[in-house]
């Protein structure tokens, strides 16, 4: 197949290219070199771009703000910019737990320049035997009794096979009913005392939730509990286990949960739910505030009177105690509960159909535990600094390719996921640090995030004979009071602050720039009568992409250039190659690059796709004789077979067995 790899492998080609600055400059350029002489004053000079230095030598009277290389006579009297941006892992301890970190590194220091996006890296990897607090929630309901039986006698056997999930595991136990009023339990004395009469059998009298052990280490602790519990009886079909949930979650420290670990709540029943607003036919009208109900022998202390949890405020402590929720349940309940994993506990519940007896249980909690570790969420809280844009990316495939995506799921167990957040500070905010947390969806493990911002100059003031009549003596530069002006401050001029504010904004200059002398001084970007429009910026953060300047937020553009964004060659000699034809005929050249028909690709859509009929490449029959003419040559002759704007390539040494045909 005759294609551009024949060429490739048989002949060496170099590019000399020449380009206007060294990369070794920061990439700084002639736009860049205007910019910063437009900088009146230390702070906006090494905001306005990472190229741009100020000189506070006292007697320099030169451009102050310039390129470094531009600034020789200020050698030891410059400040200096500091990079774009930069990151530093910063050594802290590892997890307190003896298993290791989940999420590394854990510390990070960034340094943020304005529209300047930088990314950080970071990874995700489950660690085997991390730490398990599992609360057993058990529906002790008449219904329930064959499978309380069950669970009985696996009790040891329950803790055995945590040990397959991790050695570091605690367990804690609980049972709830409903409420012990009509119409949810009868109240007459004798059903009081035993709620099973009329099924001929004596059992415990209605409760609420009973909290009975607390976290522990110990496999017979908790069979001890499991055996010595005792069914009960109510009369309608909802349960109260949302208000027992909602009790583990907030009596966390009192049942002995701790910071870095899984946390689950396992869920046996066979009933439905009671919610918000149930509580009012039994009486029970409060609502809850959020604390521990449980006293020291484990009773609800108040359940006639708070109302059953909402489903809002169950999912919203879930995710603020980082608590994960496995519900077992028979056939028919089901899909009750599906419904609610899908429409509102999509992320924190796994619904598991119990066998009859219960005897899958140990499958089913080995399985949902499984289920929560393949999936790994990140956020974080910028709400103390509204201007700082976060944007997170993961490879969760493990392939190398990023996608725009907070979330992973179905990963493979242990297996380190990486992942990277864009941090991008979209306005102007001057602060020395602020501090971002990013956080992990199910496990207590945070990555903290220093941030700084360049901004702020720390060059000396040198000149101790220098007055600022009206103003304040900035790296050896008086800084005016509003109303004053001039090298001292010494000149007076309208003080007015109104002819800055927009009537659609209640910002000076929209809060994008300075007020001078009753005139808007517009930050890098910005531009209008009162900063009121955005120039369009690209990817390196260039101003119409450097070939054009900004007017009232419409580029205007170099000659040579065109596109809402000036980045739009209207040359066409990078779609050519030796010729006058554009993209081989097999394509149109747009913004001097060639878009190829369909089955074409390359440069110059000189290849065809693997699927269709081979067709001679048009660089090996353009070149074909030129290559010929030229082979087994080991000298250092060369020939020039295409020359551009800044590119020139030299065919140095070809094959003599060289064919340019179709392979």
């Amino acid at each position: 197949m005759a294609t551009m790899n024949t060429l490739t492998f048989k002949i060496f080609i170099v590019f000399l290219c020449l380009f206007e600055f060294s990369a070794g400059n920061k990439k700084c350029d002639v736009e860049q070199k205007l910019l910063c002489r437009k900088q009146t004053d230390c702070s906006s000079c090494i905001r306005a771009h990472a190229c741009c230095n100020w000189c506070y030598h006292p007697t320099f009277e030169g451009v102050k703000c310039d390129l470094v290389d531009s600034l020789p006579e200020c050698n030891g009297f410059i400040e200096y910019n500091k990079n774009e941006t930069q990151t530093q892992n910063i050594n802290a301890e590892n997890s307190s737990s003896d298993n290791g970190a989940q999420i590394t590194p854990r510390n990070i220091k960034v340094l943020l320049r304005n529209e300047r996006a930088v990314n950080i890296s970071f990874i995700y990897q489950a660690a085997r035997n991390y730490p398990l607090e599992l609360y057993y929630l058990a529906d002790l309901s008449y219904s329930m009794r064959d499978h309380i039986e069950t669970f009985r006698s696996l009790g040891h056997e329950f803790s055995k096979s945590l040990q397959n999930l991790t050695k570091n595991y605690k367990l804690a136990f609980g049972s709830f009913l409903d409420k012990p009023g009509m119409p949810f339990a009868l109240t007459d004395m004798e059903n009081l005392i035993n709620p099973c009469k009329w099924e001929m059998e004596i059992c415990n009298p209605n409760y609420l939730f009973k909290h009975i052990l607390n976290f522990t280490h110990s496999s017979d602790k908790f069979s001890e509990a499991v055996r010595e519990s005792q069914i009960s009886m109510n009369l309608d079909g909802p349960e109260g286990a949302l208000e027992a949930i909602y009790q583990i979650l907030v009596c966390g420290e009192k049942f002995g949960w701790t910071q870095e670990s899984y946390k689950l709540v396992v869920l046996s029943t066979d009933g439905l739910l009671h919610t918000a607003g149930d509580g009012i036919l039994v009486g029970a009208t409060l609502r809850n505030n959020g604390t521990c109900m449980i006293d020291y022998n484990g009773e609800h202390t108040a359940p006639l009177q708070y109302d059953y949890p909402s489903l809002d405020e169950i999912r919203y402590l879930l995710r603020k105690k980082k608590v994960n929720l496995i519900v077992a349940v028979p056939r028919n309940s089901s899909s009750y509960y599906l419904n609610l994993a899908n429409s509102v506990f999509e992320k924190e519940m796994y619904v598991a159909l119990l066998e009859g007896d219960s005897s899958n249980i140990l499958d089913l909690v080995n399985d949902g535990f499984k289920q929560f570790i393949r999936q790994v969420e990140f956020s974080a809280n910028t709400s103390d600094t509204p201007n700082l844009s976060v944007r997170f990316f993961a490879d969760c495939n493990g392939i190398g390719i990023f996608e725009e995506i907070s979330e992973c799921k179905n990963i493979e167990e242990y297996t380190p996921i990486n992942f990277k957040a864009e941090l991008n500070l979209t306005e102007w905010e001057d602060f020395d640090e602020e501090t971002i947390i990013i956080r992990e969806k199910s496990i207590n493990e945070e990555i903290i995030v220093h941030i700084e911002t360049v901004g702020s100059c720390k060059c000396q003031n040198l000149n101790n004979n220098k007055r600022c009549t009206h103003g304040s003596i900035d790296c050896d530069l008086c800084k005016c009071d509003i109303g004053w002006k001039g090298e001292h401050c010494e000149e007076k001029c309208s003080d007015s602050l109104i002819d800055c504010i927009n009537n659609t904004s209640e910002y000076l200059c929209s809060g994008r720039g300075d007020c001078i002398c009753g005139k808007c001084e517009c930050e890098r970007t910005y531009s209008g009568e009162f900063c009121q429009y955005k120039c369009p910026v690209d990817d390196n953060g260039k101003t119409c992409a450097g070939h054009g300047t900004c007017t009232d937020g419409n580029c205007v553009c170099f000659l040579g250039y065109s596109g809402y964004n000036c980045d739009c060659p209207l040359s066409n000699e990078s779609c050519k190659f030796g010729t006058d034809v554009l993209c081989n005929n097999k394509g149109t050249c747009n913004c001097n690059e060639c878009h190829c028909d369909d089955n074409f690709f390359g440069t110059y859509c000189e290849k065809l796709k693997e699927e269709n009929q081979v067709e001679e490449n048009v660089l090996c029959k353009n070149f074909d004789s030129m290559v010929k003419d030229n082979q087994g040559k080991l000298d250092d002759t060369s020939i020039i077979i295409y020359r551009a704007d800044n590119i020139t390539t030299y065919l140095k040494y070809v094959s003599p067995n060289y064919v340019c045909t179709n392979d």
